[in-house]
């Protein structure tokens, strides 16, 4: 399988250039699989570090025994690469995950600049959290699989009292039974800020994210979801259930799902703003079931297969082409004269995550779906 081209996906930072001595301070670590540094895998690097320190990972593809399943033990750590995402690979190889965390951890707990790929586990095909909590930064999750047949999240997923915080990083091709890249299902809360989920799978629930969490907030701000889907259930996108929370300034394009392609809402009151939902090819763009009563504002809804139509409490929103200047190439940026920008809309806000990237255009699109020659009247 051959990436795709992500051309205004949220910029993967590189982190800065260290310079170490061979009398490195006791609180930085030095991994390199090539000799140069204190150890060669991150496990051994892990394992010396004590409460606080930071492990860097020097550039390169790290594989093994000692490279995957890197279990952090009850210790809060910093562990980062040097060079940042494009440079530095775990490759799993399909032989397990890359992380595991189950001693408590706290947001003080760092994994920054990764592209993990090939990750295969029964639930959390490259990350597992469970009662731990993790701010993950700066990563890729390319390829992983939740392998169990009610496995959750392809890539990441977050059990009991867990409250990942992922910033910046990108989720593309993986799958899992409930939670395509990325499942919740914990006491703590979840919160997504510039996060990219693209072309994920799940099978049951939620093809980008799967997200339970009933006793606290999910968030989800300036976020992509594009062409995910759920092959035998419904939010394609995203599915909340029992998850109260927010969702703002984000965009869902073209994802897919059995009567819902975009968010649905079970038993879940999120409050959805300033979002696009368009162009699903299977399912209408947001639905509701068990009571679920979402409160939906200032989005732009348009082009979705099964319609535009809105469950919950809606209050004032568009029903407009929201023109991004190149759907096939993953731009969601958006034209000139697109109304999702504040300069053309009443309310003088931004609508979805992206920004102006091109000249005025027309749409981008053929409008013809039922919920797209709808759109063109209200």
């Amino acid at each position: 399988m051959n990436p795709r081209s992500f051309s205004v996906l949220p910029a993967l930072t590189l982190a800065v250039t260290v310079a170490f001595t061979a009398h490195a301070p006791a609180t930085e670590i030095r991994v390199d699989h090539t000799g140069g540094g204190d150890y060669l895998t991150i496990q051994e690097g892990v394992d010396a570090a004590s409460e606080a320190d930071t492990v860097w990972v020097a550039e390169g593809t790290y594989t093994g025994d000692l490279n995957r399943d890197v279990d952090f033990g009850d210790k809060n750590l910093v562990v980062r690469s040097e060079l940042g995402t494009n440079l530095t690979t775990i490759d799993c190889q399909d032989l397990g995950r890359a992380f595991y965390l189950s001693g408590g951890q706290d947001g003080t707990t760092i994994i920054r600049g990764f592209t993990v790929m090939n990750g295969s586990s029964a639930s959390g095909g490259a990350v597992y959290l469970f009662n731990s909590s993790a701010t993950i930064v700066n990563c890729r999750f390319l390829y992983c699989t939740a392998t169990a047949g009610s496995g959750f999240g392809g890539a990441v997923f977050c059990q009991g009292d867990s409250s990942p915080s992922i910033t910046n990083s990108q989720f593309v091709e993986n799958d899992a039974t409930y939670g395509g890249a990325l499942g919740t299902k914990a006491g703590g809360s979840a919160a997504l800020d510039g996060v990219a989920f693209i072309d994920n799978i799940a099978y049951e629930r939620g093809g980008g994210w799967y997200c339970e969490q009933p006793s606290s907030r999910a968030t989800i701000s300036n976020c992509s979801f594009i062409r995910n889907v759920v092959m035998y259930g419904v939010g394609g996108g995203a599915y909340l259930y029992e998850a109260p929370g927010t969702i703002t300034n984000s965009t869902f394009s073209e994802n897919s799902g059995s009567q819902v392609g975009g968010i649905f809402c079970y038993s879940s009151s999120p409050v959805i703003s300033n979002t696009i939902v368009a162009f699903s090819g299977v399912g209408k763009g947001i639905g509701c079931g068990g009571g679920g009563d979402p409160t939906i504002t200032h989005c732009a809804i348009y082009g979705n297969e099964a319609g535009d139509d809105l469950c919950g409490s809606p209050g004032e929103n568009i029903f407009v082409d929201p023109r991004f200047c190149d759907m096939g190439d993953n731009n969601l940026t958006l034209c000139a004269n697109s109304v999702c920008l504040p300069e053309n809309n009443a309310w003088n806000e931004q609508v979805g995550d992206h920004g102006e990237g091109c000249v005025a255009c027309d749409s981008p699109v053929e409008a013809t779906t039922w919920g797209a020659i709808k759109g063109l009247y209200r």
